[in-house]
């Protein structure tokens, strides 16, 4: 498959993904039944599902395909250093994702729904960087094959 096809398909997919991310923090409201569970095991599961599906998994696709197939298509500087500061803000986001497994082992609930409201803060940042400027340098690149 030609680049410009792999990145359309990389696009495409992580578009659905950030929809998904997105629309979770938009609707933090409705993730207040989740922090209010009393059934820790639920609690806990479904916080660990969003952060497996909708970072680890996420940050994983983007680095394995969407990433390599726009610097396929693209040399320019600029691109190659939005690459970079996205990497960098991945291994950040990642290093969050851990410290939030440790609260949730150690059974520390109230230490940890503190930091999982920031953490959400963080993440949206960084999906509405992608949203402004990776995926429409995305966008160009397949309109331009």
């Amino acid at each position: 498959m030609p680049a410009p096809d792999k990145l359309l398909e990389a696009y495409q997919q992580a578009m659905g993904s950030h929809h998904h991310v997105s629309e979770f923090i938009a609707n933090l409201n409705q993730l207040a039944p989740l922090l209010r569970e009393y059934d820790p095991v639920k609690k806990t599961n479904g916080i660990k599902a969003f952060l497996q599906i909708h970072v680890v998994d996420h940050f994983a696709f983007e680095e394995t395909v969407v990433f390599p197939a726009l610097l396929a298509l693209d040399t320019n500087v600029a691109t190659r250093s939005l690459i970079s500061e996205l990497q960098y803000e991945h291994k950040t986001i990642l290093l969050e994702v851990e410290k939030l497994h440790r609260l949730l082992q150690a059974d520390d609930l109230g230490e940890f729904e503190s930091a999982f409201r920031g953490f959400l803060g963080t993440l949206q940042r960084h999906a509405a960087k992608e949203d402004q400027l990776l995926y429409p340098l995305v966008q160009h690149h397949i309109r331009q094959s």
